[in-house]
């Protein structure tokens, strides 16, 4: 509590979330592109867009050795074990509080 002029108590003004409106608006906007991209995905039958494929053809072509050996390294994770422990490593990564 803290007094005002006229002497009278009142509880300190609530501070504005500086980064508040910031995430809401990143995570919305987010939110909006996921859907827009599943369903241009859905609406082409699950095939990818031609700025995907030419894409992934660009990166093949000038991948050196160290990033054809990340390219296995992930593909070797599969969909076992392996990649639920990184995706939860991640994960714990991401939300981790950070000291201030």
């Amino acid at each position: 509590m803290r007094a005002t002029p006229d002497g009278s108590m009142r509880p300190p003004a609530a501070r504005p979330d500086r980064y508040g409106r910031t995430r809401l608006l990143v995570a919305a906007s987010s939110g909006v592109a996921l859907i827009a991209l599943t369903v241009a995905v859905f609406l082409r039958g699950g095939t990818p867009t031609a700025f995907d494929l030419s894409l992934h053809r660009w990166l093949v072509d000038h991948r050196g050795p160290a990033l054809s050996d990340a390219a296995v390294a992930v593909s070797d994770t599969d969909t076992g074990v392996c990649a639920y422990v990184l995706a939860a490593m991640g994960g714990a990564a991401a939300v981790a509080r950070r000291p201030r």
